[in-house]
């Protein structure tokens, strides 16, 4: 018995270690800060083998994501790591989640280590629209847009700005630190079709506060432009 085991063991200890990345976390997730557009992670691992593992290239499901290793071969033992980087751009209230793929080699034989790095990005204020607009020549109506704080914090907003002359606005305090309405018109004797935007600037985050925007178009109207093409082209039948 006692020589059946030993033999046992003399040959599991002779099998060659098969090489292989073992991995703290594969998949990582960030919070993004204020004013932020972009989150980093590290992956790291470990060559728990006992041959030396070469890594053969790191792809992104999405190009807002890159991913690059620490260097290409790493022995029996040897840690590495992959470091990621994700924009997120304008993401408010949402989680956004890519792909990382690790393409590795030992002994001629390639295999793939799926990773996933996501960003949550907290929802500050909610704006009911960014977009306003008239038709020209038309009866103009006033028209609302409303700041919600979502924020456990209250965020208060100063004032407007405007890109360009054209438009009256007004900022209303519904309920300070928690909610705002923004009344937008043409001005009253505007003569043609003009665009602004409007900034609405906030108090928060104190180092660098955030810019909510409302663009304001007053468009040519439709309807007084297809007759004048109708009777343009009527006229020039007439006289040619």
């Amino acid at each position: 018995m006692k020589l059946a085991l030993r033999l046992w063991l003399c040959l599991v200890f002779s099998l060659p270690l098969q090489a292989k990345l073992v991995w703290e976390e594969t998949a990582i997730t960030r919070t993004v800060p204020p004013n932020v557009d972009e989150v980093g992670a590290q992956f790291v691992f470990r060559n728990s083998g006992g041959d030396t593992i070469e890594i053969v290239d790191v792809k992104t499901s999405c190009g807002c994501t890159t991913a690059v290793s620490g260097k290409h071969e790493y022995k029996p033992g040897e840690e590495g790591s992959i470091d990621a980087t994700l924009s997120v751009g304008s993401l408010a209230g949402d989680t956004m989640t890519k792909k990382i793929y690790v393409r590795y080699r030992e002994k001629g034989e390639t295999k793939v280590d799926e990773l996933s790095i996501s960003a949550y990005a907290p929802e500050y204020v909610r704006q009911s629209r960014k977009a306003l607009s008239w038709d020209h020549g038309m009866l103009v109506l006033p028209q609302r847009v409303i700041f919600s704080v979502v924020h456990h914090e209250p965020i208060h907003l100063r004032e407007v700005v405007a890109s360009r002359s054209g438009f009256t606005f007004e900022l209303k305090t519904i309920a300070p630190g928690r909610k705002y309405e923004l009344i937008v018109a043409p001005e009253p004797n505007a003569t043609s079709p003009s665009y602004a935007t409007l900034e609405v600037l906030a108090d928060f985050p104190p180092e660098k506060p955030f810019v909510y925007q409302v663009q304001a178009r007053l468009q040519p109207n439709r309807q007084h432009s297809a007759l004048w093409y109708a009777w343009r082209q009527r006229l020039v039948h007439l006289l040619f």
